[in-house]
């Protein structure tokens, strides 16, 4: 790491690494690749390097921030993030917000100058928000969205951000493939992974289920693989019975077996 003495402090403020979903991972991988920038030289436009600061607030984890390295705080309780927030005095200029209900943390850091930078992932930002979020999102200086149909949603209801400074960052692999891709063979499948909770109803899979009867008009031998359980599973299950398409959706509780990848 560059001393704190040459270099300008870069703050990412994320949700423990600990959980499952993808708001962690993704924000796992990104902390992974500032800290991998950071290690051969991450430098801002004027060409001071910035030194890394992980702040995370949720569940505790064995992963990077618990190694209890100066660089990091963990909090796993509201007052205890409140708290270490505080007490924290790392010289910052940058904050990398990873979810906006991390927002209302800001108040409690010692950085009123620092530059925000919020990272907008779905249906967390598809609403209109308290008057206290309401008046943090001001403070942001650039937002960062994973599709534009996100921010889209998002400026649908907070008009005012519209002319905000704003970049679609897609999510993707962490690493490239080390494998020779082919074509697939028959019969061809679309895969759709999440978690198949009730109160999760609105991630695609009855639209695709509507859709994949369109999808085997033209192609008939065509299968749809949903992966992930969840209360939603049943529910689901009587779609796929209603629309037709027993035989040509599979449920799996979890990665299918490799042998039946096409």
């Amino acid at each position: 790491m560059t001393s704190p003495e040459s270099a300008e402090g870069l703050l990412g403020l994320f949700p423990s690494f600990a959980g499952s979903g993808g708001i962690q991972l993704s924000g796992q991988l990104a902390w992974e690749g500032i800290n991998n920038q950071a290690g051969t030289g991450l430098h801002n436009g004027n060409g001071a390097i910035w030194q890394p600061y992980l702040f995370t607030y949720g569940s505790p984890s064995d992963k990077s921030e618990s190694r209890g390295e100066k660089e990091i705080v963990s909090a796993t309780s509201k007052g205890g993030a409140l708290i270490s927030a505080m007490r924290t005095r790392w010289p910052v200029k940058v904050m990398l917000v990873w979810h906006l209900a991390l927002l209302k943390l800001l108040p409690f850091f010692k950085n009123s100058e620092a530059k925000i930078a919020l990272f907008l992932h779905g249906i967390e930002a598809w609403k209109r928000h308290d008057w206290l979020t309401q008046r943090l999102l001001r403070r942001v200086d650039l937002f960062l969205t994973n599709s534009d149909y996100t921010w889209e949603r998002f400026i649908a209801e907070n008009p005012e951000h519209r002319n905000k400074p704003h970049i679609t960052v897609h999510l993707g692999l962490s690493s490239a493939t080390d494998f020779v891709t082919t074509m697939p063979q028959s019969p061809p499948a679309a895969l759709m992974i999440s978690r198949l909770n009730a109160n999760e109803d609105y991630k695609g899979h009855n639209e695709m289920i509507a859709a994949w009867t369109r999808v085997t008009e033209n192609v008939p031998n065509a299968q749809l693989w949903i992966v992930g359980d969840g209360d939603l599973k049943s529910k689901l299950q009587g779609v796929v019975s209603r629309a037709g398409l027993d035989g040509k959706s599979y449920f799996w509780a979890g990665c299918p077996n490799r042998r039946n990848w096409s």
